[in-house]
Protein backbone atom coordinates (compact mmCIF):
# COMPACT_ATOMS: atom_id res chain seq x y z
CA UNK A 1 0.00 0.00 0.00
CA UNK A 2 2.74 2.50 0.60
CA UNK A 3 4.72 1.47 -2.21
CA UNK A 4 2.30 2.15 -4.26
CA UNK A 5 2.67 5.23 -6.37
CA UNK A 6 -0.75 6.63 -6.62
CA UNK A 7 -0.78 8.78 -9.78
CA UNK A 8 -4.18 9.61 -9.18
CA UNK A 9 -3.45 10.85 -5.88
CA UNK A 10 -6.70 11.34 -3.64
CA UNK A 11 -9.30 10.94 -5.93
CA UNK A 12 -7.45 6.97 -6.64
CA UNK A 13 -6.95 6.23 -3.29
CA UNK A 14 -11.10 6.80 -2.89
CA UNK A 15 -11.91 4.26 -6.18
CA UNK A 16 -9.32 1.94 -4.49
CA UNK A 17 -11.18 1.79 -1.27
CA UNK A 18 -14.77 1.84 -2.47
CA UNK A 19 -13.61 -1.40 -5.17
CA UNK A 20 -12.12 -3.01 -2.00
CA UNK A 21 -15.35 -2.40 0.05
CA UNK A 22 -17.27 -4.09 -2.55
CA UNK A 23 -15.02 -6.74 -3.22
CA UNK A 24 -14.48 -7.47 -0.12
CA UNK A 25 -16.21 -10.23 1.72
CA UNK A 26 -15.85 -9.54 5.30
CA UNK A 27 -15.83 -6.71 7.63
CA UNK A 28 -12.11 -6.48 6.81
CA UNK A 29 -9.75 -4.89 3.86
CA UNK A 30 -6.90 -7.32 2.60
CA UNK A 31 -4.38 -6.62 -0.18
CA UNK A 32 -6.13 -8.82 -2.64
CA UNK A 33 -9.02 -6.28 -2.67
CA UNK A 34 -6.54 -3.37 -3.48
CA UNK A 35 -6.56 -3.77 -6.88
CA UNK A 36 -3.30 -2.12 -7.21
CA UNK A 37 0.60 -3.32 -7.71
CA UNK A 38 3.58 -1.52 -6.10
CA UNK A 39 5.62 0.47 -8.12
CA UNK A 40 8.23 -1.72 -8.64
CA UNK A 41 5.74 -4.20 -10.09
CA UNK A 42 3.99 -2.17 -12.51
CA UNK A 43 6.74 -2.32 -15.41
CA UNK A 44 4.52 -2.33 -18.15
CA UNK A 45 4.34 -5.42 -19.48
CA UNK A 46 1.47 -7.36 -20.43
CA UNK A 47 0.34 -10.50 -22.26
CA UNK A 48 -2.75 -10.54 -24.17
CA UNK A 49 -4.07 -13.62 -25.47
CA UNK A 50 -5.49 -13.93 -28.97
CA UNK A 51 -7.86 -15.98 -30.56
CA UNK A 52 -6.19 -19.82 -31.45
CA UNK A 53 -4.50 -19.43 -28.04
CA UNK A 54 -1.44 -16.97 -29.44
CA UNK A 55 -0.15 -14.91 -27.09
CA UNK A 56 1.43 -11.42 -27.47
CA UNK A 57 3.83 -9.86 -24.71
CA UNK A 58 3.87 -6.56 -24.51
CA UNK A 59 6.26 -4.11 -22.53
CA UNK A 60 5.12 -0.64 -22.74
CA UNK A 61 7.71 0.44 -20.32
CA UNK A 62 10.43 2.97 -21.64
CA UNK A 63 10.65 2.60 -25.23
CA UNK A 64 7.10 1.53 -26.29
CA UNK A 65 6.85 0.39 -29.66
CA UNK A 66 3.79 2.43 -31.15
CA UNK A 67 1.24 0.79 -33.08
CA UNK A 68 2.13 0.83 -36.32
CA UNK A 69 5.66 -0.61 -35.38
CA UNK A 70 3.69 -3.62 -33.41
CA UNK A 71 1.35 -4.44 -36.73
CA UNK A 72 4.42 -4.39 -39.21
CA UNK A 73 6.37 -6.79 -36.76
CA UNK A 74 3.47 -9.33 -37.20
CA UNK A 75 3.18 -8.63 -40.52
CA UNK A 76 6.70 -9.48 -40.71
CA UNK A 77 6.50 -12.64 -38.70
CA UNK A 78 3.47 -13.84 -40.80
CA UNK A 79 5.62 -13.43 -44.48
CA UNK A 80 8.78 -15.24 -42.60
CA UNK A 81 6.08 -18.14 -41.56
CA UNK A 82 4.77 -17.76 -44.88
CA UNK A 83 8.12 -18.02 -46.14
CA UNK A 84 7.39 -14.72 -48.09
CA UNK A 85 4.05 -15.92 -49.50
CA UNK A 86 2.18 -12.85 -49.85
CA UNK A 87 -1.42 -14.51 -50.41
CA UNK A 88 -0.45 -17.00 -47.25
CA UNK A 89 0.43 -14.53 -45.12
CA UNK A 90 -2.34 -12.23 -45.95
CA UNK A 91 -5.08 -15.41 -45.65
CA UNK A 92 -3.12 -15.82 -42.07
CA UNK A 93 -3.96 -12.70 -41.29
CA UNK A 94 -7.33 -12.45 -42.35
CA UNK A 95 -6.73 -9.56 -44.51
CA UNK A 96 -6.04 -9.17 -48.60
CA UNK A 97 -3.13 -9.29 -50.35
CA UNK A 98 -3.37 -5.48 -51.03
CA UNK A 99 -3.45 -4.32 -47.54
CA UNK A 100 -0.32 -6.81 -47.07
CA UNK A 101 1.33 -4.31 -49.62
CA UNK A 102 -0.18 -1.21 -48.33
CA UNK A 103 0.98 -1.77 -44.75
CA UNK A 104 4.08 -2.78 -46.20
CA UNK A 105 4.74 0.55 -48.44
CA UNK A 106 3.46 2.40 -45.24
CA UNK A 107 5.90 1.74 -43.17
CA UNK A 108 8.44 1.87 -45.18
CA UNK A 109 7.48 5.61 -45.90
CA UNK A 110 7.46 6.55 -42.34
CA UNK A 111 10.30 4.17 -40.98
CA UNK A 112 13.94 6.45 -40.39
CA UNK A 113 15.91 6.41 -43.28
CA UNK A 114 19.81 5.91 -42.69
CA UNK A 115 20.31 9.33 -41.44
CA UNK A 116 18.10 8.74 -38.65
CA UNK A 117 15.07 11.14 -39.66
CA UNK A 118 11.65 10.59 -41.20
Amino acid sequence: FLDYDWPGNVRELSHVIESAVVIADGPQLRCEHLNILPAREQGGKAEVQISGGSTIALDFGGNCPTLEEVEFTIIQAALEYSKHNLSRAARMLGISRDAVRYRISRFKKTAPDDKGTK
